[in-house]
């Protein structure tokens, strides 16, 4: 069981921001991000990799502690079992990709935003 850092990066060919947590396993944390470091309150998130029967979920807390599902701008919680790219708010404090189920996955979560 691993802690998964996130990367932040801002390419200087666009006025994009990127966050990626890459190669999430199974039992693995992922790092929580404070998405107010972007300046932006929507952002696009792409999963993609082996999923292994996972599914990878999107979360938000205002506390670091009580995680909650991300929904989409329609509302739909945003899960996936295959890639996937999805348009979500970033109303939390925190956010962080987490996987449940299945075995030999290695997932990559890509948050983009626009400042």
């Amino acid at each position: 069981m691993a802690v998964i850092p996130f990367t932040r990066s801002e390419p200087s060919d666009s006025k994009a921001k990127i966050v990626q947590w890459l190669a999430i396993a199974n039992s693995d944390t992922a790092d929580p991000f404070k998405p107010v470091e972007l300046d932006t309150a929507i952002a696009s998130v792409q999963i993609s990799g082996t999923f292994g029967g996972a599914t990878l979920a999107f979360q938000q807390s205002n506390d670091g502690t009580n995680w909650f599902p991300t929904k989409t701008h329609t509302g739909d919680t945003v899960s996936a079992t295959a890639a996937g790219i999805f348009e979500i708010s970033l109303s939390g404090l925190y956010v962080r990709p987490i996987i449940s189920g299945g075995s030999g996955s290695s997932i990559n979560v890509i948050l983009v935003a626009r400042g």
